[in-house]
């Protein structure tokens, strides 16, 4: 809750590597989500896109996995 109320896209994003850890898969990948929608730094959104990308590896979604390695 700390960190969301200083950035709303970084809040996201620590709630989903805290549910990917959690292996909540689903509630990582909307957190991801919106943690991508919100972001507006370039160094931001090339780190959720990378931890996007392992959670789609890790979830077995492969051609997902890939869109995220492609860019």
């Amino acid at each position: 809750k700390e960190v969301a109320k200083r950035d709303a896209a970084l809040g996201h994003f620590v709630n989903g590597y805290i549910a990917y850890r959690d292996k909540q898969f689903g509630v990582a990948r909307r957190e991801l989500n919106e943690a991508l929608a919100l972001a507006t730094s370039t160094n931001a959104k090339i780190l959720i896109l990378t931890w996007r990308g392992w959670l789609s590896q890790e979830s077995q979604q492969y051609g997902d996995a890939f869109d995220q390695a492609a860019g």
